[in-house]
């Protein structure tokens, strides 16, 4: 926060606040989609089971290679890293805690802190994240260069 008038230091905040959100908001949604994926396969799994045991009892195994291929191959690859979504979702919101805390002595340390943590938050996030957390990664480097004297 500026050495400016006190509307300037709520937009900031309000700017951090709302890329460190958004951010969060991205890295939750792919783990959450690909688990309602992996319940979906696993529903239908279910549901194919009777139709396998029937066609198997008539003597046909030539669609079960298809219906394993359908069921098998919905949510493969959604699930990679969900820790490391986590684990930068919580370097969001440290970062955004950091930045609101951010008061007295040690503010440029706290300050400097949020701006590692936005770092670290889109270099596990990966490419997308980094573009969502740039504007509170800007307003947190320049509010550390001139933190606010109170």
């Amino acid at each position: 926060m500026f050495d400016l008038p006190v509307s300037t230091g709520r937009i900031a905040q309000a700017i951090v606040i709302a890329s460190m959100g958004c951010a969060i908001a991205v890295l939750m949604t792919a783990p959450l989609i690909g688990g309602l994926f992996v319940l979906l396969r696993d529903v239908f799994g279910a549901l194919t089971l009777p139709f396998s045991l029937l066609f198997g009892m008539a003597g046909r195994d030539d669609h079960a290679a298809a219906l394993g291929h359908v069921v098998g191959a919905m949510g493969s690859d959604l699930l990679r890293h969900p820790v490391r979504a986590l684990c930068a979702a919580a370097l969001c919101g440290a970062s955004a805690v950091l930045f609101i805390l951010a008061r007295g002595r040690g503010a440029r340390a706290m300050l400097v802190g949020a701006a590692t943590a936005s770092v670290g938050a889109a270099w596990l996030g990966g490419y997308p994240v980094a573009l969502v957390l740039a504007p509170g990664f800007v307003t947190e480097c320049l509010c550390a260069v001139r933190p606010a004297a109170r």
